[in-house]
């Protein structure tokens, strides 16, 4: 009976506990709409970015690929929203299939290079004396090519295509991240429950990896979301620029610089409608970054 007992207290507890987090979680989301509306439509088309990247084979009525010369340049209408391009593929279609390009991008570019950033600015920021250094001179020199040329250079260096795209654009992220994430490392190290974990005997490792790479997340996920709309309109430059996703692969940058420029006058919905996907997932990007960023900020978290 006491057995029983405990382990229904036990229960009670832990659906306590989930009930608690839940109402925590939901409060703190009214709270970051009420206080960064745009932040939270922004998120909201985020959300749905990622439902039709996932979802892309159930929501696109049509296959990317799928060829109707019947129906080539056919205007926005019931059957083709956005339209269709000069071979008759289905423009919204391939708009929805080039979200899932998009996505991978970011996610594959953003989280190798702001990992490999983190960690070196980590390093540097920390162990100072030579290796840092020569990491900053390195960052320098890296950082007086503008990004997109040092991505061209890569592509063209390693041959067109989606992975080579990937690490360029990763590659490009390192100098500047690294530079973030040492400065807050070189703030942090100064703290007093830094010199108590020395004073205990902590291993640098220890000291780098359990006590400041905790309290610098939050400036890494502000930089993450950011760099998302970074890495979605690098790919989609290198891409007009013929240095991206190969065709016929439905990438948002190809649809512009292919059949979107060669027929600007005659069909414009060709180049409309993936010009908007990009702007509206950069901009998206870019304010959820800013709202996450007060919202994580404590001197911003009244305002």
């Amino acid at each position: 009976m006491a057995l029983q007992s405990t382990t229904r207290g036990r229960a009670a507890l832990r659906t306590t506990t989930w009930g608690q987090r839940l109402r925590r979680s939901w409060t703190g989301g009214m709270s970051f709409v009420r206080r960064r509306p745009l932040g939270a439509i922004s998120a909201f088309f985020l959300l749905v970015m990622t439902f039709a990247a996932v979802f892309a084979e159930v929501i696109a009525p049509y296959g990317p690929y799928q060829i109707n010369p019947i129906d080539s340049f056919v205007g926005p209408s019931r059957s083709h929203l956005f339209g269709t391009d000069q071979i008759g593929r289905d423009v919204f279609s391939r708009v929805v299939f080039g979200s899932r390009i998009s996505l991978q991008v970011g996610i594959m570019a953003v989280g190798i290079g702001l990992t490999t950033a983190s960690f070196v600015g980590i390093l540097s920021g920390y162990i100072g004396g030579r290796f840092d250094t020569v990491m900053q001179r390195i960052s320098d020199a890296l950082q007086t090519i503008p990004g997109i040329v040092l991505a061209m250079a890569l592509v063209s260096i390693l041959q067109p295509s989606l992975t080579n795209v990937m690490f360029a654009i990763s590659f490009v992220i390192i100098p500047f991240n690294q530079r973030v994430v040492r400065s807050a490392v070189l703030s942090i190290k100064e703290n007093t429950y830094i010199e108590a974990a020395r004073a205990i005997g902590a291993s640098r490792t220890r000291i780098m990896f359990a006590h400041v790479l905790p309290n610098v997340v939050a400036p890494i996920i502000v930089l993450a979301s950011i760099l998302f709309g970074f890495a979605i309109l690098t790919e989609a430059g290198l891409s007009f620029l013929g240095l991206g996703t190969p065709p016929p692969t439905p990438s948002w940058g190809m649809m512009l610089s292919g059949e979107g420029r060669q027929f600007m006058e005659s069909a414009p919905w060709l180049s409309i409608f993936p010009g908007v996907a990009i702007t509206l997932a950069v901009l998206a990007f870019n304010l959820f970054g800013d709202a996450l960023r007060d919202a994580l900020d404590p001197r911003l978290r009244g305002t």
